[in-house]
């Protein structure tokens, strides 16, 4: 996973947002797949997991620290919101996982 690589060694993103299916060129991505393996590289950004389907168990056990079902909100107040939530609950959790 080259993105694992870039944020373990090089820069830790405030905030990750994940898809539960990436293309790729080599074969397609799972993102439940790389948020683990993220964790398991030591990459403590905030991440949080998208999906046209309910796969919030899934992201929060590898370790997303939350879940938006797609399409994310695009209301600038509505997405405010939900990001204020994420990065507040990350805060007080200490990368506990939690839902949205």
């Amino acid at each position: 996973y080259v993105y694992v690589y870039i944020c373990s060694e090089e820069y830790q993103p405030d905030l990750i947002f994940l898809d539960q299916y990436m293309a790729s060129t080599e074969k397609q991505m799972v993102g439940t797949e790389v948020a683990s393996a993220m964790r398991s590289r030591g990459v403590t950004s905030v991440i949080c997991g998208l999906s046209a389907n309910n796969m919030r168990d899934k992201f929060l056990n590898a370790g997303a620290n939350g879940f938006i079902l797609k399409p994310m909100p695009v209301k600038q107040q509505e997405l405010q919101n939900t990001l204020i939530t994420l990065f507040k609950q990350s805060d007080s959790m200490s990368m506990s996982t939690y839902a949205l």
